[in-house]
């Protein structure tokens, strides 16, 4: 038998055992067989040996790696950058819609989460609103705040 082969039946009988165990004791190890799961893409490079074309593209892959890491670097060196200036420029603005104790930008963790969120453009608009600086009820910066 096939070393594969061996691979997949191992991987089908500790998925249906937890499965069944979960079900019967209502113990769950989920998350231990989801990543024995993932090591079968692992199999993907039994195709890329085989394959021409695929080890073209595979190689293609891994040349990009590099240049990836640097545009990835860059990245991250922008969202320092906002990060310190939105606890400089935002950092005494009270929390109120979006903002809240883990998303603002009182802290530089929090800073750049906030900044992930509005690079994701999940709730970009939700924070851009309560930072703004009209004239409302909820908004309102603080001398010295204690947070």
């Amino acid at each position: 038998m096939e070393a594969w082969n061996l691979f997949d039946c191992f991987i089908a009988i500790s998925s249906t055992c937890t499965i069944i165990l979960d079900e019967i004791s209502g113990f769950s190890i989920g998350g231990s067989t989801a990543v024995v799961r993932t090591f079968r893409v692992v199999k993907i490079l039994k195709l890329v040996k085989k394959s021409r074309s695929l080890r073209y593209i595979f190689r293609t892959f891994i040349v990009c790696l590099k240049p990836l890491a640097n545009i990835g670097s860059l990245l991250l060196l922008i969202l320092y950058v906002y990060a310190i200036a939105g606890v400089i420029l935002f950092g005494q603005v009270m929390r109120n819609g979006r903002l809240d104790d883990t998303l603002n930008f009182e802290t530089f963790t929090g800073s750049i989460l906030a900044l992930f969120v509005i690079s994701t453009t999940d709730a970009w608009t939700d924070i851009g609103t309560a930072c703004l600086r009209i004239r409302a009820v909820d908004f309102d910066c603080k001398p010295n705040p204690t947070y």
